[in-house]
């Protein structure tokens, strides 16, 4: 309700009304900001778990198919060497590779990280390395190599090349990745001088 008075100078109704707001009216307007910012931020909290979680899985197969094409690649370069010998085990491998020359080339499992590890022939005898992270947060690589009887073992002792090698990477999330890759063999072996 509003209380009208006469202003003898004006000679118009003037509206006498109460300036600001009653306690109880910010105590409602800052009650009803903060269910809405509540509301707004559990949304996005929840919004941005969903993301991580989409993003973890979708980062894992790009990551470890890269690393993937690349062990591939290399195992399909393998060649017989009498200065670099095949050695496999259960979760790693190095390998003579052609790449620019006779190369030694070894993936492994270390802190949870694919590395791969290229030698030149001359750097192999100086034991010097080059690694290089391909894929962190591994949880497991295994690989396993298949013989002329087509058995598969954990590891290879032979002097001979194997017929195939496959190889798993798990990861953390318990995502997993498998790959068989054939060797092509040939007759002649490349010897060093």
């Amino acid at each position: 309700m509003t209380n009208k008075i006469q202003n003898p100078n004006v000679g118009a109704d003037l509206c006498v009304c109460p300036k600001g707001f009653t306690l109880l009216e910010l105590l409602v307007a800052i009650l009803i900001f903060a269910v809405i910012v509540s509301a707004v931020y559990g949304t996005m909290y929840s919004g941005i778990k969903v993301w991580n979680k989409g993003d973890a899985q979708t980062r894992f197969p790009e990551s470890s198919q890269i690393a993937l094409n690349k062990m591939t690649k290399d195992i399909r370069n393998v060649v017989r060497f009498s200065g670099i010998k095949f050695e496999g085990e259960k979760s790693s491998i190095s390998m003579p590779v052609i790449k620019d020359g006779i190369c030694k080339v070894s993936y492994y499992l270390d802190s949870g990280n694919i590395m791969r590890d290229i030698q030149t022939y001359s750097e192999s005898l100086k034991e010097q390395t080059n690694e290089r992270e391909l894929v962190p947060d591994i949880q497991e690589l295994v690989f396993s190599y298949c013989n002329a009887e087509r058995e598969w073992k954990d590891s290879w002792e032979e002097d001979s090349l194997p017929y195939a090698v496959r190889l798993s990477i798990k990861s953390k999330e318990d995502n997993v990745l498998e790959a068989i890759t054939e060797i092509p063999i040939f007759d002649t072996e490349i010897t060093h001088e």
